[in-house]
């Protein structure tokens, strides 16, 4: 019987250890994984993040975030922290409303998880990758001076302004982004662009790529447009009436009518 009895004590230790190793797992599992300290650091020194100020930050207090997080990286280092290289983490910030990371030293950027994003900051960093596709919320992505190679904003059909200058684009198609209003796709190394199905689009920046027409019949609302030093050869701007600010020089533009254009103010031949 005492053999019984011993035996029956000795279980429940090692139930009761098993029990407490099991727990202690699930709670270090529900910390989120931040490797970048410079990342973490900043985070841990948000209160409105970091609510319990244990150190860590938990999925559930990530979860909690419905704001902006503004990570740009000059505003890191003015606070004194560096800037982020590495980003693992933000896949638990579920409900983030708008992420800025612009300024880092960022290769590479997954915001699968953030179905929530009104807005994307992501220039001047090193990304050569930026998948979009579950962002459908998404009302401003500006991902310019990266290494981008290919981009699909297909999915994101309520952009208004979109800008990607300063990357390695060939190819681009905003046909699905009805309601751009502003696009910038300057210093790529696109052939060919259409805007045809952007009726809202009021600026557009499109310098320096390998354009050899563009067509801007449909864009009545235009007021900005910077298409130097592409190899145009005829730009017709007669049915954008409010255009006030025309850069066209470094083409092979040999006639431009801008009689209709009575609110041009500023235009750049050549």
């Amino acid at each position: 019987m005492k053999t019984i009895l011993r035996l029956h004590s000795a279980y429940k230790i090692i139930l009761t250890l098993l029990l407490t190793l099991n727990l202690a797992n699930y709670t270090h599992a529900q910390i989120v994984n931040i490797p970048d300290p410079n990342f973490k650091s900043y985070l841990l020194d948000i209160p409105s993040i970091n609510t319990n100020g244990d150190g860590e930050i938990q999925v559930s207090e990530a979860e909690a975030v419905s704001f902006d997080l503004n990570i740009d990286g000059y505003i890191l280092e003015t606070l004194g922290y560096g800037k982020i290289s590495d980003l693992t983490g933000i896949e638990a910030f579920i409900n983030l409303n708008g992420l800025n990371c612009q300024n880092n030293l960022l290769t590479n950027l997954d915001v699968s998880n953030n179905t929530q994003l009104e807005y994307l900051w992501c220039s001047d960093n090193q990304l050569t990758d930026l998948d979009t596709s579950s962002n459908p919320l998404l009302t401003e992505i500006i991902c310019s001076d990266n290494q981008i190679l290919s981009l699909d904003v297909s999915q994101n059909t309520l952009l208004e302004q979109f800008s990607c200058s300063n990357n390695q684009l060939t190819s681009l198609n905003v046909s699905q982004n009805t309601l751009l209003e502003s696009f910038g796709c300057g210093f790529n190394q696109l052939t060919s662009i259409d805007v045809s199905q952007n009726n809202l689009l009021r600026q557009f920046y499109c310098r320096n790529n390998l354009l050899h027409q563009l067509d801007i019949s449909n864009n009545i609302d235009l007021n900005y447009l910077n298409c130097r030093n592409n190899q145009i050869t005829a730009l017709e701007v007669v049915n954008c009436t409010v255009l006030g600010w025309l850069e066209c020089g470094d083409n092979q533009i040999t006639e431009l009518n801008t009689t209709n254009n009575t609110q041009l103010g500023i235009i750049g031949g050549g």
